[in-house]
């Protein structure tokens, strides 16, 4: 506002000079009548300065009388012969220029209160219009005096709609900085508008603007179907994109509307994004998927216990797996034949403890191997617990190793075997075989739950 608007003015009032100067030279020596005298009322209203109707008589040829003066024949005034015109235009563009050129000086020298007086003073519709003609553009004062009398209610119905479309405009990617988290929060605390704006922008070619305009719409209340698009745009969100929080609030949302989303979700699965497909993994997990779409969901989790990913994912996909062990049944014995040491390690305790002894005599071996001393962390407790899954059937596969192995892998397999085929004291057994150290917590490894075990880290 400091700048802009003075520097219209001067461009406005130049070019008015140039064209008074244009007409002045063109209008040759004409000598015209003036017109009447302007009263004093209408001298003191200066409209005259760039507006004043003339008589545009021509009194080239007549002859001054005693006073100096020519008397008009048309308007009957009495014109001395410098005060004649050369053109009847009631236009002035001198006197527009000098008023626009005076008018931006003041507003140049005096911004605060020049800018603030005009602004205040300007209808809400022409604001409106303005902002929408200059975008990131407007000044500063224009913007805070639309979004104060929306704030204070002054706007009508009408003129919220064309505000909300501004307000989606500014979440777009652009200089004006700070506007759109400013915009973020007027929509999300602004009650009641037309939502087709925000929708469309869900279609933005601008990243921030399709991101923000989702944000707003998943704040909202509504009443009916989800929008299509916002599904679409939460799970867009759910990408690993370095934008903070943005993924954990979509998939808030999309855990509340999981009926609706569970086709894009589906699709999701596919995703070459790892954070994407996870949590859309995760999220379908809630659901009663089938067929194929659970099929890849086993798929994944079983991914989730290779080596290389978090302790969380691969807890969670432990657990699932397990609840869906008869399912997974062939998926784990490929695990358990695969290369990869933490998944058959994984593998194996999922069908220990989900009691699949279809998979026991080639799971038993890798049990035991983790028995040993290896320096794995939280490994043995593991495997103790997945080898009691399969009950005391397994006490004959683990016979060999009662004499074999290192003296805490024979210790741990004759802990075991005993507590499954005998009625010995956890505590007495303990004492006899101390390199066993399957305890958690005074608490005997064999008999805690699932979701008490630890993934073991290689």
């Amino acid at each position: 506002m400091n700048f802009i608007l003075p520097s219209i003015l001067g461009v406005i009032g130049t070019i008015f000079l140039v064209v008074s100067v244009w007409q002045w030279l063109r209008a040759g020596t004409k000598r015209l009548c003036p017109g009447p005298v302007l009263s004093l009322s209408r001298r003191l209203l200066g409209v005259w300065i760039a507006y004043r109707p003339r008589c545009g008589y021509e009194l080239s040829g007549h002859v001054p009388g005693p006073r100096g003066r020519v008397v008009c024949p048309e308007c009957g005034r009495q014109v001395r012969p410098q005060h004649m015109v050369r053109s009847a235009r009631a236009l002035r563009p001198a006197g527009v220029a000098f008023v626009a050129i005076v008018f931006g000086y003041v507003i140049y020298r005096h911004p605060p209160i020049a800018g603030s007086t005009v602004v205040a003073m300007t209808p809400t519709n022409i604001l409106l219009r303005g902002e929408s003609v200059f975008g990131a553009g407007t000044p500063l004062e224009v913007r805070d005096e639309v979004r104060r009398r929306a704030m204070n209610l002054e706007l009508d119905d009408d003129q919220i709609s064309r505000l909300v479309a501004l307000l989606v405009r500014d979440l777009r990617d652009d200089n004006l900085i700070g506007n759109a988290r400013e915009a973020l929060q007027r929509l999300a605390i602004f009650g009641n508008f037309d939502e087709r704006p925000l929708i469309d922008a869900l279609s933005s070619d601008d990243r921030q603007q399709r991101r923000l305009a989702a944000e707003v719409l998943r704040s909202l209340s509504r009443d009916g179907d989800v929008p299509k698009a916002l599904l679409r745009a939460s799970i867009e969100d759910l990408r690993s994109d370095g934008i903070g929080w943005n993924a954990l609030e979509a998939r808030g949302y999309l855990a509340g509307h999981l009926e609706e989303a569970t086709a894009l979700l589906a699709e999701a699965l596919m995703s070459d994004d790892d954070q994407q497909r996870d949590a859309a993994k995760d999220l379908l997990r809630e659901t009663s998927a089938t067929g194929d779409v659970f099929a890849r969901i086993l798929r994944l989790s079983l991914d989730d216990l290779g080596s290389g990913h978090g302790q969380s994912r691969t807890r969670d996909s432990f657990k699932y797996l397990i609840e869906h062990a008869a399912a997974a049944e062939e998926l784990l014995e490929k695990g358990i034949g695969g290369n990869d040491q933490r998944q058959r390690l994984l593998c194996a305790a999922i069908a220990g403890c989900a009691g699949r002894s279809r998979l026991m005599d080639r799971a038993t071996p890798i049990l035991v191997s983790h028995l040993a001393e290896n320096g794995v962390e939280n490994d043995a407790v593991l495997a103790a617990r997945a080898l009691a899954g399969f009950g005391a059937a397994v006490a004959q596969p683990l016979e060999p190793w009662r004499q074999q192995g290192d003296e805490q892998q024979r210790q741990s397999v004759e802990y075991i075997v005993r507590r499954l085929t005998t009625d010995e004291s956890p505590i007495r057994l303990q004492r006899r075989l101390p390199l066993a150290r399957l305890t958690v917590r005074q608490r005997d490894a064999l008999e805690i739950s699932i979701d008490e075990l630890r993934m073991p880290r290689f």
